[in-house]
């Protein structure tokens, strides 16, 4: 379709830019050169696509290059999609908070759906394609993964009253059996961003992990939901979209992923 003819310019341009950096990282010259785009619509583009998590620019070599890319996806999964956003849209509006959908990528778990909470004050900085590392801090994301898969650590950290603050072993065990009990994650206290979430796993008809929901907003004393209201909308969200699972989605593993071991040189 010609620039000209799209009701959605902006929308089409964007796709061209994925496609031509899909061949190779270029500079803006290049893809100036290639697109034929003005500079300033092109720069904001761009801005736009790194601030969305699917283009990147290496501050060293000033080249942009893609993420992550578009692929056709298979019917039954296009489907999925498409209700997956609605049930998301509905779930972040009546929430009144940021939802996040997280699946087992590369080692971890991430977002790979978000509907972003439009009247809050504080932007939940996590985009698309972000990955949460699974370290020392017991986050709700981290509590509902380590629910499935029992952790190799002994302590982990977790925010409260604004410090981070040390969980033993028992405080670790007691917190998982909380999480199973509840049938959820929730952050004590807001992380250094100003967030708290409460997340919810996802699974299939034989029990397997395959994705967490969340929802993210900025910590207030006084929410306009209750947790108990907000985990009440996660579980009716999860239970619309449970019978319609892909069967390509990703299964989150069953044992914790084992650090490379770092060999040792003799000097």
């Amino acid at each position: 379709m010609d620039q000209d003819e799209s009701s959605a310019p902006a929308l089409s341009r964007g796709i061209e830019l994925i496609r031509l950096l899909r061949r190779e990282p270029l500079k803006l010259e290049a893809i100036a050169k290639y697109t034929s785009f003005p500079k300033a619509s092109l720069l904001r583009l761009l801005d736009t696509l790194i601030g969305c998590g699917v283009v990147s620019r290496a501050p060293e070599t000033m080249h942009y290059s893609l993420l992550q890319d578009l692929v056709p996806l298979a019917p039954g999964r296009v489907d999925f999609a498409s209700r997956r956003q609605e049930v998301m849209e509905q779930l972040s509006h009546l929430a009144g908070a940021t939802c996040e959908w997280y699946e087992w990528r590369d080692g971890a778990p991430e977002i790979c759906a978000r509907v972003e909470d439009q009247q809050a004050a504080i932007r939940v900085k996590a985009q698309m394609g972000f990955r949460r590392r699974l370290g020392d801090e017991l986050e709700a994301v981290a509590q509902v993964y380590y629910r499935f898969v029992p952790p190799t650590k002994e302590s982990f950290w977790i925010w409260s009253e604004g410090v981070k603050t040390k969980l033993g072993k028992a405080e670790v065990t007691a917190s998982l059996k909380e999480v199973q009990q509840q049938g959820c994650g929730i952050d004590v206290d807001s992380n250094i961003h100003g967030i708290v979430r409460l997340a919810v796993p996802v699974c299939d008809e034989l029990g397997r992990l395959r994705a967490i929901l969340a929802l993210a907003r900025p910590f207030h004393p006084r929410l306009n939901l209750s947790r108990q209201e907000s985990l009440h909308l996660l579980q009716k969200a999860v239970e619309n979209l449970n019978s319609i699972l892909p069967a390509e989605l990703p299964v989150f593993p069953s044992k914790s992923p084992r650090k490379p071991q770092k060999t040792q040189v003799k000097s």
